[in-house]
């Protein structure tokens, strides 16, 4: 059972006025990236990096039915911008993680960073956590021992002194 707060996770449901709102959310996305991207055209040999994880499959908290979906869409619309993207689906805590430490690598100073998170996504206190498909979430303390700190990666994609940094987080919370 999971305690009080982390109880009443969303499930997703398809009415109209969430695909809408989803729809609308994404388009700012886009233009927003857009604007940046016009506004740090200039840097010549800049790389443009995107790495995107959508969250569906969780095993113990209640499934999602568009993440992997949004990430794979996200993902086209980032290649077609010039981003090499990388597309990671259901993806435990150590995948996670491998999935950020391998990313950072891709990294040089200068280049064009993009990071998107679709799943479930919790805060506690003023943290906020990207769950893997794997989270228990039996309590506050299990989230942070068995999640990924949306801080963390930010922190370790800023180590790399990227021209930009953009990070999109779709997250039930």
């Amino acid at each position: 059972m999971l305690p009080r707060k982390l109880s009443n996770f969303p499930t997703h449901n398809s009415g109209l006025i969430e695909r809408m709102f989803k729809q609308l959310w994404k388009l700012c996305a886009l233009l927003s990236l857009a604007m940046l991207s016009l506004a740090y055209a200039g840097t010549a040999n800049a790389a443009r990096h995107a790495l995107l994880i959508g969250n569906d499959s969780y095993q113990e908290v209640p499934t999602l039915r568009n993440a992997r979906a949004d990430a794979e869409a996200m993902g086209a619309a980032l290649q077609k911008a010039g981003y090499a993207v990388t597309v990671m689906k259901d993806r435990n805590l150590k995948q996670m993680k491998d999935d950020v430490r391998e990313f950072k690598s891709l990294i040089k100073g200068g280049d064009e960073v993009f990071f998107f998170y679709s799943g479930h996504g919790v805060q506690i206190e003023a943290m906020n956590y990207l769950l893997p498909v794997d989270v228990r979430a039996d309590s506050e303390d299990q989230v942070r021992d068995d999640a990924l700190a949306l801080s963390n990666v930010l922190s370790d994609l800023r180590a790399q002194k990227p021209a930009l940094t953009l990070a999109v987080v779709d997250a039930c919370r």
